[in-house]
């Protein structure tokens, strides 16, 4: 007697937290995030070279395209996380470490790890923004702070971004009301009140 299988369609796409969505990689890509701010959109990493398809696709679910992407932020320079990043900068400010950016607009291989994920396109990689410790984006919505996380091999990764949301209760007064950490390369999220 034959059984049938069936298979539970793979997500592609989740809003974890309101206006925050989790992209799922495809075909060893890292986990995408987007977050839709009130004033500007971001997007943590972007896929491998060949993900962009899917990654252009997810997000138009969302009503989102490449030209409503204010800034993609990098965590660290594997090209698992930042190989996107040449198609996906149509009007984004690209934001890294600058130790990140520097092995990325120099394709230095040893680390980007682009043979293990089937190499390289042509695209240069350019960085516009220097990311450090304490920096701060405001999305309207959300804040999001960059904080440094160096490892022992990586001595370039930002690994956790804090978000901070507030509400307005009067004109000109408002409240923290929540904040979300998340590790990029493990999805998480907690929420602490």
């Amino acid at each position: 007697m034959s059984q049938a299988i069936t298979s539970t369609p793979r997500k592609t796409i989740e809003e974890v937290y309101p206006n925050i969505y989790l992209i799922y990689g495809q075909n060893r890509s890292a986990h995408s995030y987007l977050i839709k701010g009130t004033t500007k959109n971001v997007l943590i990493d972007s896929c491998l070279p060949n993900g962009v398809d899917s990654v252009v696709s997810r997000l138009a679910t969302i009503g989102i395209t490449p030209d409503d992407l204010d800034f993609i932020l990098l965590t660290h320079e594997h090209i698992d996380h930042a190989g996107g990043v040449p198609q996906l900068t149509h009007n984004a400010i690209v934001g890294a470490h600058r130790l990140a950016a520097n092995k990325l607009t120099l394709r230095d291989e040893f680390v980007l790890m682009s043979g293990a994920f089937g190499g390289l396109n042509d695209a240069p990689f350019h960085i516009d923004l220097l990311l450090t410790a304490g920096f701060i984006v405001d999305l309207g919505n959300y804040e999001l702070h960059v904080i440094h996380t160096p490892v022992i091999m990586m001595a370039c990764r930002i690994d956790l971004w804090q978000f901070l949301s507030t509400i307005t209760i009067s004109p000109g007064a408002t409240v923290e009301c929540h904040t979300i950490l998340l590790e990029v390369d493990v999805p998480l999220v907690t929420k602490n009140k």
